[in-house]
């Protein structure tokens, strides 16, 4: 289960639905993305990033770790796990120290775990 986001935290990053955002973007804590995203998005820190079924992100990846039940397009570096749930829709190159993909994603990658 995932950490929840409130007003006690300080430190997180939410990106609504419906939104189109495109650039670079370095964040730090607890992110999720439902909107759809085009460029980088490197994390600052070892918080999660999830994109969440209304999300669509194509571009570069740069975090720890990554849940993903939305749809993605690009290249992810992962230093953590990178988690692939049945919603999700996977396109491109991934390398992460942990890789789980669930059973019903639809993915098309170049995968490779980390020593």
């Amino acid at each position: 289960m995932q950490p929840t986001i409130g007003p006690d935290s300080q430190k997180f990053s939410l990106f609504g639905k419906g939104s189109k955002i495109k650039g670079t973007f370095h964040l730090r804590g607890l992110t999720r993305l439902s909107s759809i995203v085009e460029g980088e998005i490197i994390m600052e820190d070892d918080e999660d990033l999830s994109i969440e079924r209304e999300g669509e992100v194509k571009g570069l990846i740069k975090c720890f770790n990554l849940n993903i039940y939305g749809q993605f397009d690009g290249e992810v570096e992962a230093r953590g796990k990178v988690t692939i749930y049945p919603s999700a829709s996977f396109s491109g190159k991934l390398n992460a120290s942990s890789i789980s993909i669930h059973p019903g994603a639809k993915i098309n990658m170049e995968g490779h775990t980390l020593l």
